[in-house]
């Protein structure tokens, strides 16, 4: 992803970063990626660490070829992005098969995400 700094007027509540992974001035990337941890929408432990095996490229086309580059010099890296993608995409994606409902998938992170919600409305008289 092209990784550019947010516009700061967006950016006011103080629990998103500074990174959009859109545009020069755009939204943080936690508003376009569901359970980040930063997102507050899931418990850190169902959050998503989108950061651990995403490629960032500054924020400019021409640092694509030259990050790619450096990254391909780096088999460990490489691996470790591997291994923390195979971690969190069964997230990404609905479970299809007669045993889905074995492992969580993007359903059961729904409903992570709901019981959080649910866990921290306030009651009112």
């Amino acid at each position: 992803v092209v990784s550019c700094p947010t516009n700061p007027f967006i950016n006011n509540d103080g629990n998103r970063s500074t990174v959009s992974w859109h545009t020069d001035g755009g939204r943080p990337y936690e508003d376009a990626y569901p359970w980040t941890p930063e997102s507050g929408n899931v418990y850190p432990h169902h959050a998503i660490d989108y950061k651990s095996f995403v490629v960032e490229v500054p924020c400019s086309i021409a640092e694509v070829r030259p990050t790619i580059e450096n990254l391909m010099n780096n088999y460990t890296d490489i691996r470790r992005r591997q291994l923390n993608m195979m971690k969190y995409a069964p997230l990404l994606s609905y479970g299809m098969g007669a045993d889905s409902h074995r492992y969580p998938d993007a359903f059961y992170q729904i409903l992570q995400s709901l019981r959080h919600h649910v866990d921290n409305l306030k009651y009112v008289k």
